[in-house]
């Protein structure tokens, strides 16, 4: 009975985070629709998508303050119902001026609620690799889909088709918050059963634990985020720039399955390493790659090593916290990396050229792992001093 309890709120939690961070997979084909029906140009639709995230950012940050004190369940439902909402309101507006409004309230008391609970949800499985992995897998198989099922959608019905299916995935978020754990806003006997107390974490600790994914995916996401750059700079034609970061997209669903089907049977900071060597080394490939095939294979292990290596650093950080208040902070650093990374790429590109892009991504790797073994260090520490 507890174990079938157990699965149903891995299941709810993995629908939430698919449907609130659905928006950061497909923003590129949502950002294509938005530019046709309100004639924006591409800094409007940068500034709407910044602004999105960064809400969904701030929603995170807030969660120290309500993770431990309101039910979860409660949190899931009304940040749904917002979602939902926002979608349905987001398919009325007429002018970009109200909907850069609409997008940001939906962020902060919508999607930014779902995805900061979706996390604490899923670390109090006991297979932390699987639950995110399953969370994390479900998202790209269905970004992925929709990623290539764009161009015919937005023939028939443009955004309207991908905010319908946005409101849907809400809408099934909603019904799926009855199957959550209640977190600590239930009684103090299911308290025990299903939240595992954990001994308090200091300030630093938390400080050098939300440091690695900051800097994971400032050195990932940065360097993804100018992989066309690259390649068209390589001399590739843009239509084989995209196959290859659409198929290497495609392929990161191995990571996640390779993260959930071996857990942690050789630790969690082991996996994180391979993966970190790997994706530096297959940088270095990419920065020197003028052939498809090449760039196709090498973007695609790049993301498999992404992948992986994200679910077992996240199941390293939730190893830190039981509580939730270090986890429901992942989304809002793993933002912040993403945007330092690429602010911090594009002003090394600029200066230095696309040949420095590599030893940057490096240098980000090698922090991380210096941040991951600290921490683990100073977790032993303590341990003896406690025994």
């Amino acid at each position: 009975m507890i174990k079938a309890q157990q699965n149903r709120a891995i299941v709810a939690g993995a629908l939430l985070y698919c449907s609130a961070s659905l928006i950061f997979y497909i923003v590129p084909a949502f950002l294509r629709s938005i530019a046709r029906l309100y004639d924006a140009s591409p800094a409007q639709l940068g500034m709407l998508s910044a602004m999105e995230f960064w809400a969904i950012a701030a929603a995170s940050l807030t969660g120290p303050l309500w993770i431990n004190r309101f039910n979860w369940r409660t949190i899931a439902r009304v940040g749904a119902a917002i979602a939902l909402i926002g979608q349905v309101a987001s398919l009325f507006v007429r002018d970009f001026d109200t909907l850069v409004i609409v997008r940001l309230l939906t962020g902060a008391f919508g999607e930014g609620l779902v995805l900061a609970v979706s996390y604490p949800v899923l670390a109090q499985s006991r297979h932390v690799e699987r639950s995110f992995g399953l969370a994390y897998g479900a998202t790209l198989v269905l970004s992925t889909v929709l990623i290539y099922a764009s161009p015919l959608l937005d023939r028939l019905s443009g955004t309207v088709s991908l905010l319908l299916i946005m409101a849907v995935l809400f809408a099934a978020s909603f019904v799926a918050a009855s199957f959550l754990p209640a977190g600590s806003g239930n009684s103090a006997e299911e308290s025990q059963q299903e939240i595992t107390a954990s001994r308090p974490v200091s300030r630093g600790l938390i400080a050098l634990t939300l440091a690695a994914p900051t800097l994971w995916f400032a050195g990932a996401g940065g360097f993804w985020a100018f992989t066309g750059q690259i390649a068209a700079g390589n001399g590739l034609p843009d239509a084989q720039v995209a196959t290859s970061i659409a198929i290497g997209t495609g392929l990161a669903i191995l990571g996640t399955l390779f993260a959930m089907t071996v857990g942690d049977r050789f630790g969690r900071r082991w996996p994180v390493v391979v993966s970190a060597l790997a994706m530096s080394a297959l940088v270095f490939g990419v920065v020197q790659s003028g052939e498809f095939a090449t760039l196709t294979v090498e973007l695609a292990l790049f993301n498999i090593s992404w992948a992986s290596g994200t679910i077992f650093l996240i199941a390293a950080v939730c190893a830190v916290d039981a509580s939730g208040k270090v986890t429901v902070l992942l989304p809002a650093f793993q933002t912040i990396g993403m945007a330092f990374g690429t602010f911090i790429l594009g002003h090394v590109i600029g200066d230095m050229g696309i040949a420095a892009v590599p030893w940057a991504v490096t240098g980000f790797l090698a922090a991380v792992l210096l941040a991951l073994f600290t921490t683990t260090a100073i977790q032993k520490f303590r341990l003896k001093q406690e025994a």
